[in-house]
């Protein structure tokens, strides 16, 4: 909304549009994951949530679900950052968007990576 209130073209809107796909794409993994890593200890759906480390759990033992998770939000990530870099917004707003990219997901991912037994 914001870059059709800006005035950008069709090409940056649709961009801006991918950016916040994917940025709440690998949020809403992360923290999926967390929930079930049983880090986020303040959820209340206890595992029972259809979710993508759910999902995975059923086929893949839990440490490989931690990886490939890790994997979905890093490739997420990466590729709103791709919009950003494909955008043609002024270089200072770019940077801040790149930005909260790290800030929504960088602590959670240390977490999980760090994570060394599953509860």
């Amino acid at each position: 909304m914001g870059g059709l209130i800006a005035g950008a073209d069709e090409e940056d809107v649709a961009r801006f549009e991918s950016y916040g796909t994917h940025l709440g794409l690998s949020y809403q993994v992360l923290d999926d994951l967390e929930e079930f890593l049983g880090l986020d200890q303040g959820k209340s759906s206890k595992k029972t949530s259809v979710t993508l480390p759910i999902i995975y759990s059923k086929q893949y033992p839990d440490d490989v679900v931690r990886q490939m998770c890790i994997k979905v939000i890093d490739d997420h990530s990466g590729l709103a950052k791709e919009a950003l870099f494909l955008s043609t917004g002024r270089n200072e707003m770019l940077s801040r968007l790149e930005s909260i990219v790290d800030e929504m997901t960088h602590k959670g991912l240390e977490r999980c990576r760090s994570q060394k037994s599953l509860c």
